[in-house]
């Protein structure tokens, strides 16, 4: 009993100590001095069958208001259905704006945006590269308040990207996803990045190729944001900054039913192990105390039946209500920071399946397969 105690308090403690860090980072983020260069910017997207939403991203670049020179590049990626025509049909009308590359094969064992990106890169002559993703749309003032965050010291920039909500699957999507962008916004701050989002994000060309672009990660099919975040955190962890600037924010399509959520969970929870090694450590203190409260609760209510001893029960239900305590403190400064009370509806029912969706979205996507949004499975 003397063990359990001591595991249940010191990782109660662990958890405490993140959860305070992240609140910390939280409320440092965005205190940067801002830049006022214009330099040249090269927008990046990979369309893979994107002909319902890709029109909408493009058309949403057109009205960027930058009084720099900016051009995007879109790397049409084995398209089959008319998202080639699409992306021909801007190139042809704004010659000087959109380009593009048509890529009609993919090398074995390389990950299939991680490549795309690579040759749009090798493309495009930008000083800045500015990435999102083609079923997202980005709001005019994107271009302006992403590159006023790259003053000198600055190399990387991540930005807040989120998800429609409407009913109880697409809010519960939402929150989730405000969640992974609340502790990237707080790793930020805390001078510990953990992870990033593709859908808002940019950085130098020349740290591209001073980082050796995706080598070494090349063959994980998801982390063409965080990974590459990663080389760059273990060298210069305060060249990461984080823009929360409301102009700058990206809406993304969510997935519309409960399996290609799931599917996207796992997708998501595959690259973890590829992370760098702080970044692993302070996950794996998370996952820890979740098995130790999923796995508590059953233990705890079979040794009451068994011995009508209630202190392994009360133990890890304690846990639950102390993790839901520190998590309720981030998430509001994050709801806060990002303007998104529209969620809190959504808090009680996520809060409930949080731990167990982390546990096997984890352990599935790890050891098990998932299911890309085109059909291809790893």
């Amino acid at each position: 009993m003397i063990i359990i105690l001591t595991l249940t308090g010191v990782l109660s403690a662990i958890y405490a100590l993140l959860d305070l860090s992240l609140f910390r980072g939280l409320r440092r983020v965005g205190r940067a001095e801002k830049s006022k260069r214009t330099p040249t910017i090269s927008i990046l997207i990979c369309a893979r069958n994107e002909e319902k939403r890709l029109p909408k991203c493009l058309e949403s670049l057109l009205q960027q208001k930058y009084p720099g020179e900016w051009t995007v590049w879109i790397a049409d990626d084995r398209s089959e259905d008319a998202t080639s025509s699409i992306i021909q049909t801007f190139c042809t009308r704004y010659p000087e704006q959109f380009h593009s590359i048509r890529i009609d094969s993919l090398p074995l064992g390389l990950s299939p945006k991680k490549h795309a990106i690579t040759q749009l890169a090798q493309k495009a002559g930008g000083e800045i590269f500015l990435l999102t993703d083609a079923d997202c749309v980005v709001p005019p003032g994107w271009i302006l308040g992403m590159v006023e965050n790259f003053n000198p010291t600055v190399d990387w920039v991540s930005g807040y990207s989120y998800f429609p909500d409407g009913n109880l699957l697409l809010g519960m999507q939402a929150l989730d996803f405000l969640s992974h962008r609340t502790v990237d916004a707080g790793g930020v701050g805390l001078g510990i990045p953990i992870t990033a989002c593709g859908q808002n994000l940019g950085y130098r060309k020349t740290l591209f190729e001073e980082l050796g672009g995706f080598a070494g990660v090349d063959h994980v099919t998801s982390g063409d944001d965080d990974l590459l975040m990663h080389k760059l955190a273990s060298k210069r962890p305060q060249a990461i900054q984080y823009c929360v600037d409301p102009s700058t924010f990206v809406w993304s399509a969510s997935v519309d039913t409960w399996k290609a959520a799931w599917e996207q969970r796992k997708r998501w929870a595959s690259k973890t192990v590829h992370y760098s090694m702080p970044a692993l450590l302070l996950l794996g203190s998370v996952f820890a105390y979740y098995c130790m409260i999923i796995l508590g609760i059953p233990l705890g209510l079979a040794w009451l039946a068994y011995s009508s001893h209630p202190l392994p029960l009360a133990l890890a239900s304690g846990a639950l209500l102390w993790k839901t305590a520190w998590d309720t403190l981030v998430m509001a400064q994050g709801i806060h920071l990002f303007g998104e009370q529209r969620l809190w509806r959504y808090y009680p029912a996520t809060a409930l399946v949080h731990i167990p969706l982390i546990i096997s979205a984890v352990l599935v996507g790890v050891f098990g397969k998932f299911t890309w949004k085109d059909g291809t499975t790893r």
